[in-house]
């Protein structure tokens, strides 16, 4: 890193700091795949490496949680000041690469853009594994291009190491290092005659730094599953997809309980790890009958997620000035030989993880994010390009029109420039955090009940009690670290059998919540304590500021 580039951008990456630390404020708890991550790095410091482990949950952002717990000590604050730090790596990554490839005014104007949308500056403030992912995506790119460029054998290890590392973040991380080796690969064909093996050394070095990185925790997953496999993710994902495609199964049957009451797939694959005993809920047995997503339900879960990426993905992922821009940096002027070598190697990741490898997987709009920030070079690109087109138009109205000579054509371009990113763009995002509330009821808000209903169990509930839950934050904050031991609501409709499953595995409290009762529908009468069953004891009754009422059962044993 040299010290003058760091101190070009230093101003930028002050300012994305200081406003990444004003969005804190629009956040209240953890919830959901947060709560995994943070209780996993927590859990490595308290019981030791083994306790960071999941074939599900990959350990690489937990760890990082964990080592710096060390220092803040509440493991929410430190998930969330991680992201914040990391995702300024990936701002100086973007500006790096824009240097590089293109000019120092285009990296710090792709750099800016980068660091204040506010939908990323918002992500980069939650504790979900993103953030981490995409800095080490962007700094594995980063390194392809000079590897190709330079023919380096240091940054094609590099490539493999950054990629291995994703890979330990979030399982798709494989894809860097497989794009690489693709785009090095056809390099190689296409000079063939220069007979340019240097090339083959640098695929090579590549696939030795990923798998450095990724063996052993390879190994452990295969010992845990039983096969080779990349993640039990896979699996579970492309399971879950059976269930919910083919026509002789239901969309819910992961939701659902085996016919005898001991199983529930969701927890299997999310928190026990036992991808082996995942089930069919029509199987006689109440075991798994593996539904093989085959071919033509592959198909069919590919179209139609493809139709869902061109339809809710792209165009929420980047809304529509910063997609016109966009669009404008990459085809207003023609490519030179320049261009079509860096526009085609960022492309190539681009199209294949948004309209390939999405597709093949599943549709969440957080699965856009990784490769996002590579669009603000072309952004920025738009923009100069917007401007001088700007500059030529109002000069020549300026000059055909006496009345406003005294008007500047490039300040009237940089204001309607700025009027069209910021007022189409960035204010109205801006907007939609600042209108978060504490109170909202919605499914996916940050439910702040749970983390008094967490904190009132840390107080009353005793030792080592289990709960039944729909979201872990309760169990978070009732400081229970162990995610093998989550349980939660199946939605079959008898609750005898919801009951029975929660006996047999030892739950000691249900806590229910209005905010889920869309979900769990089987379970809402229990909101109202006269309908309870003798076998639950109310304990907690509480009805938050925005009409969210939560009530926990203590089971009669």
């Amino acid at each position: 890193m040299k010290t003058k580039n760091l101190f070009t951008i230093f101003p930028i990456l002050i300012a994305g700091f200081l406003f990444r630390l004003f969005l804190l404020k629009y956040h209240w708890v953890i919830g959901f795949d947060e709560v995994h991550y943070v209780r996993l790095g927590l859990s490595a410091v308290q019981n030791g490496f083994s306790g960071m482990l999941h074939p599900y949950w990959p350990p690489f952002y937990p760890a990082l949680i964990g080592l710096l717990s060390v220092l803040i000590k509440d493991g929410e604050l430190a998930a969330r000041i991680l992201n914040i730090l990391v995702s300024l790596i990936s701002v100086y990554m973007i500006y790096r690469l824009a240097k590089e490839c293109i000019s120092e005014r285009i990296a710090l104007l792709a750099a800016f853009a980068f660091a204040f949308y506010p939908p990323l500056a918002f992500d980069s403030t939650t504790a979900l594994a993103e953030t981490v992912y995409t800095a080490l995506g962007l700094a594995g790119i980063w390194s392809g291009w000079l590897a190709i460029k330079k023919r380096s054998l240091w940054y094609g290890f590099l490539v493999g190491i950054f990629s291995g590392c994703a890979y330990l973040t979030k399982p798709e991380g494989v894809h860097y290092v497989m794009v690489f080796v693709g785009i090095v690969a056809v390099i190689f064909l296409l000079q063939i005659k220069k007979k340019q093996f240097k090339l083959t050394a640098i695929i090579a070095t590549s696939l030795l730094g990923f798998f450095i990185c990724s063996l052993p925790y390879l190994v452990y997953v295969k010992n845990q599953m039983g096969m080779w496999t990349l993640s039990m993710k896979f699996q579970v994902n492309q399971q879950f997809s059976a269930l919910s495609l083919s026509k002789d199964k239901s969309p819910e049957a992961r939701f659902s309980l085996t016919k005898d009451n001991k199983y529930l797939p969701t927890d299997l694959a999310y928190h026990e790890g036992n991808f082996q005993l995942l089930i069919d809920q029509n199987t006689a047995s109440g075991r798994e009958k593996k539904v093989d997503i085959g071919s033509n339900l592959l198909l069919k879960k590919f179209v139609k997620n493809f139709h869902k990426v061109n339809t809710i993905g792209v165009p929420v992922a980047l809304s529509f000035a910063p997609f016109l821009l966009v669009v404008l940096g990459l085809f207003a002027r023609p490519w030179d030989w320049p261009q079509i070598k860096f526009n085609s190697y960022i492309l190539a990741y681009i199209f294949f993880w948004w309209f390939l490898a999405i597709p093949l997987f599943h549709i969440n709009l957080r699965y856009f994010t990784p490769q996002l920030p590579l669009v603000f070079i072309w952004l920025a690109l738009g923009i100069t390009f917007l401007k001088e087109s700007l500059d030529v138009t109002f000069g020549n109205a300026i000059k055909s029109l006496k009345q406003i000579e005294f008007l500047k054509p490039k300040y009237l371009s940089i204001l309607v420039t700025s009027v069209l990113l910021l007022g189409f763009s960035y204010v109205p995002e801006l907007g939609k955090i600042i209108k978060h509330e504490a109170t909202d009821p919605d499914y996916w808000a940050e439910a702040v009940e749970l983390k008094k209903a967490g904190l009132w169990l840390k107080e009353h509930g005793g030792k080592n009690f289990r709960v039944m839950s729909e979201n872990k934050a309760v169990e978070y904050y009732a400081g229970l670290l162990d995610t093998r031991s989550s349980i939660s609501f199946p939605i079959d409709k008898e609750f005898d059998r919801v009951l029975e499953y929660a006996h047999y595995k030892n739950v000691d409290y249900m806590v229910i919540t209005s905010r889920y009762s869309s979900h769990l529908q089987n379970v809402e009468f229990l909101l109202e304590p006269e309908n309870a069953p003798s076998s639950l004891q109310l304990v907690y009754d509480d009805v938050a500021p925005g009409g969210i009422k939560t009530v926990i059962y203590k089971l009669v044993k």
